[in-house]
């Protein structure tokens, strides 16, 4: 459907330039082939872009036949009048518009991205050709929408929900809340806090993120309410938010990860994101320039979040604000989506819980015990995908004296890693001033426990009414590029060529790709990753730091809001491996990082008397 309606755009377009041509004798079999370049673009980019080889020639022939049919047919007649032109175009683009505003969603998804470029570059061709033609006329319409398109303002505002009284718990309550806690107070062991970081990456990313955490909640059923907040950039983000829709409320009992089924449902992925976004772009906001006020109530990027919200298995959670998106009682883990300040190039945090001791790394927004506005879960997620040009950089009114321009996350660091590496460092300084305080004021402890992070989850500690023990653990949702070869290989491919024009761009997109590249390894290294030799900043520490990889390069991925669900279903095949939970399995090498993690959810490893050892699995001695 989307093609043929793309096709017939093209030709209606294709039969207006070659009318417009003729009433000025201008159509020649030269400029006839010219004006089907169109045509072949879209039959071409629908055969080798799309995959639809079957289809595409099967409308090709007919399509190519009409094209000559018109050029011959209007060759023939000669029109003198160019009143049709004038007619046509607008209309088309108008009806298609209407279209849009009646039905934002589901309409540009029937009609496509390809149907919805050819409506709006079959106008800017016809413009340009009638600029051509009528030079004085074409340089005073230019003229005048090239004003009022870049010099008039364009309000990008983000949607605000009223603040509704709640104070969230302690990060020491949430523990004490956990359902599957005293099975691991028995086995005196510290509780395993999972920490995510989502890479962005458009599309692919959240598909990826979606892919992971869906596959580890599935086949470990407490492995969500060990998490205590999700960090995502960009797509990363918006993977959190469509996850955090899948799960339930209610915590499990203590039940360690097994081997089986390991197919998810692709659904929020496998709609088409990318039409509406594009539908607004080019056929609404060129309208809303040349009139007066400000009359849509969503911009494109915030129409994308709509389109991932519909998607989703719980519409409602995403639309809840992100102060009741999260409870310490819940099973479903905090969120935290990055953000960049275009004033000042910070991070700007958005999430209902924020660290103490290292909130001044970044602004951290709301404030979750104050008053003033707050957004939706979903939207929070849009703004840390907002990528300029696609989707444009979002005005947060943060009060009426104060207001954030907010970026894409991945300008500041595209891994999440900087972020959960704050959360992680927060509980250690915590640890370490409670620790150190006096023995007699400890024995008072009363509701505040003191808390305890250990370096070694195989070390037993000692439980009693004063204590909380836990052993926080970062999950990086990532590309395979963790070390620096990825990167030297790329820059390799690029040669010793350099252009005047796309250096600075080259290298600012470079240095954003290199910053998260490095967040990464530094994560690695403190939190005790498998990755350039295990704990060598800390020889008494287990590992902490742990790694879901795919390689976007090998599995040809999207960087923007569509992909197919063939490409979803690789990602979930090299996200997580399918021998990773079967790590009780003698064969299986558990060579993987997924597998040393849910070592943590399974106390039948530990203690005097386990069959296996988890020494033995991991080779430690």
């Amino acid at each position: 459907m989307p093609f043929l309606v793309a096709v017939a755009i093209v030709l209606v377009y294709a039969a207006c330039t070659h009318v417009l041509l003729s009433a000025n004798a201008r159509l020649t079999l030269t400029s006839a082939i010219l004006t089907a370049l169109p045509l072949i673009a879209t039959l071409y980019a629908f055969l080798f872009l799309g995959g639809r080889s079957g289809v595409t020639l099967s409308i090709a022939a007919p399509a190519l036949i009409t094209f000559v049919a018109i050029y011959k047919l209007i060759s023939k007649v000669k029109p003198q009048r160019m009143g049709i032109v004038i007619f046509t175009a607008p209309i088309v683009y108008l009806s298609f518009a209407i279209g849009h505003l009646i039905s934002p969603i589901e309409f540009a998804r029937i009609i496509g991205s390809y149907a919805i470029f050819s409506v709006f570059l079959g106008v800017v061709s016809l413009l340009l050709l009638a600029a051509f033609v009528h030079p004085r006329i074409g340089i005073s319409l230019f003229g005048a929408l090239l004003v009022v398109y870049l010099l008039t303002p364009n309000d990008h505002s983000v949607h605000l929900q009223e603040r509704r009284s709640q104070r969230p718990g302690t990060f020491n309550d949430w523990v004490e809340a956990r359902r599957d806690l005293e099975e691991y107070k028995e086995a005196d062991l510290p509780y395993p806090v999972v920490f995510i970081s989502s890479e962005g990456g458009g599309i692919y990313a959240a598909a990826h993120t979606y892919a992971a955490l869906s596959i580890l909640a599935k086949r470990c059923p407490t492995f969500t309410q060990h998490i205590y907040v999700a960090v995502g950039v960009s797509g990363g983000a918006i993977g959190n938010a469509l996850f955090n829709a899948t799960v339930e409320e209610e915590q499990r009992a203590y039940a360690p990860c097994s081997p089986g089924d390991m197919r998810i449902d692709t659904t929020p992925f496998v709609q088409d994101h990318l039409s509406p976004v594009l539908a607004r772009f080019l056929l609404i906001e060129p309208i809303e320039r040349l009139l007066p006020g400000q009359w849509l109530a969503q911009d494109r990027a915030s129409l994308l979040t709509e389109s991932f919200r519909r998607a989703s298995q719980d519409s409602s959670y995403l639309s809840k604000s992100i102060r009741e998106s999260w409870n310490e009682r819940s099973a479903r883990p905090a969120l935290a989506a990055v953000a960049t300040k275009m004033s000042d190039g910070q991070r700007f945090v958005l999430s209902p819980v924020a660290p103490a001791a290292t909130g001044e790394s970044a602004e951290w927004w709301p404030n979750s015990v104050s008053d003033g506005p707050d957004i939706s879960i979903i939207e929070a997620a849009g703004v840390s995908a907002r990528f300029p040009w696609i989707t444009p950089t979002a005005r947060l009114q943060l009060s009426d004296e104060s207001a954030r321009i907010l970026a894409d996350g991945g300008y500041f660091e595209n891994s999440g890693a900087e972020t959960v590496t704050d959360y992680i460092n927060d509980l250690k300084i915590i640890s370490s001033l409670h620790q150190a305080g006096d023995e007699i004021e400890k024995q008072r402890c009363g509701r505040d426990r003191y808390l305890i992070v250990a370096e070694n989850f195989r070390k037993n500690v000692k439980w009693d009414r004063c204590s909380v023990h836990v052993f926080p653990i970062h999950l990086a949702i990532a590309s395979s590029a963790l070390g620096w070869e990825a990167q030297k290989k790329a820059a390799e491919g690029l040669g010793l060529s350099s252009s005047f024009l796309i250096d600075p761009l080259t290298t600012l997109l470079s240095t954003r790709s290199a910053r998260g590249t490095l967040a990464l390894n530094r994560a690695n290294l403190e939190h005790c990753g498998s990755r350039g030799g295990e704990c060598m900043m800390n020889l008494k520490a287990s590992m902490g730091f742990f790694l879901s990889a795919i390689s976007p390069g090998d599995l040809e991925l999207p960087l923007g809001w569509y992909i197919s669900q063939e490409k979803v279903r690789s990602i979930a095949e090299q996200a997580i491996p399918s021998q990773a939970f079967d790590y009780l399995v003698e064969e299986n090498d558990n060579e993987n990082d997924i597998s040393r993690l849910i070592y943590h959810f399974d106390q039948r490893l530990y203690g005097a008397d386990a069959n296996p050892k988890v020494e033995e699995l991991l080779g430690a001695p």
